[in-house]
């Protein structure tokens, strides 16, 4: 098993480096990174497809409140009928 320098952060580094980590708590190491990453990545594009829907709703209120039909407003958001009379 080898593990590639650009696999480990500096803290990994420096922890090897200070002692001798056997290869299967490294792999743990590196794999934990890695998960917190995807985690991350995760999270990112939750937090733009809510974005995204939130810009939906605040677009279908503002058409709403303007009078469009109901059909022009689910033509341009992708919204349901449903969604756009909840408000």
């Amino acid at each position: 098993f080898r593990v590639q320098d650009d696999d480990m952060s500096p803290n990994i580094k420096e922890e090897w480096n200070m002692t001798e980590i056997p290869v299967k708590e490294a792999a743990r190491l590196i794999a934990r990174r890695h998960e917190k990453e995807e985690y991350r990545e995760e999270g990112r594009k939750e937090g733009i497809e809510k974005g995204i829907e939130k810009g939906k709703l605040a677009v279908a209120r503002s058409m709403r409140s303007d009078g469009l039909p109901i059909e022009t407003i689910k033509k341009y958001t992708g919204l349901s009928e449903n969604e756009i009379l909840q408000f």
